[in-house]
């Protein structure tokens, strides 16, 4: 993991984190709390010894990331796209359509809270059609669900 692809992915991960419905889904008090369930690029290793009922968010750069200069003065606009696998550990037992309907739901409250948020300007947000939603196994472990998300996003700075 590079230093740039955290910086890449810092305002997500702030917003993200900023974010109520976020923080209650993960059970952090704060947003510095709710900061160790965003990760950058893949969870895997964390996943594998976790148990029902942890959830966290997986964020990976978008194909869509560029940055542009503005020809007068110092404005730059960065329009970063992102992808956010939202991901809850679940007991092997739990049917498929109840996981998936709770996850949707969480999902829901969270772009509900991002969307009035100021901190990132979100342009477009759709479910990444190959990638969800999605179940995986880990034996005898709980499994993990996930839905996976794109941001299309907007941030003017000077």
């Amino acid at each position: 993991m590079s230093l740039s692809a955290n910086i890449l992915m810092s305002p997500l991960s702030a917003a993200l984190c900023a974010s109520s419905a976020f923080r209650t889904w993960v059970g952090a008090a704060t947003p510095e709390t709710a900061a160790a369930y965003v990760f950058p690029l893949t969870a895997d290793r964390e996943l594998k010894d976790k148990t029902d009922g942890y959830n966290c968010a997986v964020i990976s750069h978008g194909t869509g990331f560029s940055i542009s200069r503005a020809t007068l003065g110092s404005e730059f606009q960065t329009l970063p796209e992102y992808e956010v696998e939202f991901v809850s550990v679940v007991d092997v037992d739990d049917g498929d359509s109840a996981v998936f309907n709770e996850l949707l739901s969480d999902v829901a409250d969270i772009l509900a809270d991002l969307l009035t948020q100021s901190t990132l300007l979100i342009n477009d947000v759709y479910f990444a059609t190959d990638k969800t939603p999605q179940r995986a196994a880990y034996g005898s472990h709980p499994d993990w669900v996930s839905v996976t998300m794109v941001f299309k996003c907007d941030d003017w700075q000077e």
